[in-house]
């Protein structure tokens, strides 16, 4: 084995010498390695000192934002404007009782102040919390004879009162004399009993 490679490597060798094109070539290599390097370490200096110049901006940004104050206040008051919203739309009781009871006692209110009689309410137990909020649902039945304007009055309170119901269901039959059989079903959402106020 040791007597081919040396046959070829003195093969080699009076290749070099009688051909200087293939010397140049030979040395051409390694030079062309080396510059193929060079190229590829300049594009990963460029890449990190880019990087730098981020980081030294966020870090410029962050130490800004660190030194101002009025971002907690902001918070603050975003929290405040928030329960706010949360108190006007969702119910709030200390158990699920007491959150049925409100409902019924609101429904006998938004009835009469549409002179609305002999309507049957029913309250349903609480459902599953919403895993996202922890807002409990409780469906509200109403069912009964009731005028175009009234029905239109009633839904409207239930959208924009406290809580704030979503009409899930509403059926309706036409009567004689302008009366509308009607039955809806609206959804309210409490805040956990050991949530509220």
């Amino acid at each position: 084995m040791s007597a081919w490679l040396q046959r070829e490597w003195a093969q080699a060798r009076e290749q070099l010498e009688a051909n200087p094109r293939l010397r140049l070539g030979v040395l051409a290599i390694p030079l062309i390695a080396l510059l193929y390097l060079n190229l590829l370490l300049g594009d990963a200096r460029s890449e990190q000192q880019q990087a730098i110049r981020d980081l030294q901006e966020q870090l410029l940004d962050a130490g800004q934002l660190a030194g101002q104050d009025e971002w907690v206040e902001r918070l603050d008051q975003a929290h405040a404007r928030l329960d706010d919203q949360a108190k006007r739309h969702f119910g709030s009781a200390d158990s699920e009782a007491f959150a049925r009871a409100d409902i019924q006692a609101s429904a006998q209110a938004l009835l009469a102040e549409q002179n609305l009689e002999q309507i049957r309410i029913e309250v349903s137990t609480a459902g599953k919390a919403d895993p996202a909020t922890g807002l409990i649902p409780l469906q509200l039945r109403l069912a009964g004879n009731a005028q175009g304007e009234q029905l239109y009055a009633l839904i409207t309170a239930m959208e924009t009162g406290k809580p704030t119901y979503r009409i899930d269901n509403l059926n309706v039959q036409a009567q004689r004399d302008s009366h509308l059989v009607f039955s809806l079903i609206g959804t309210a959402w409490h805040r956990p009993w050991s949530s509220a106020e």
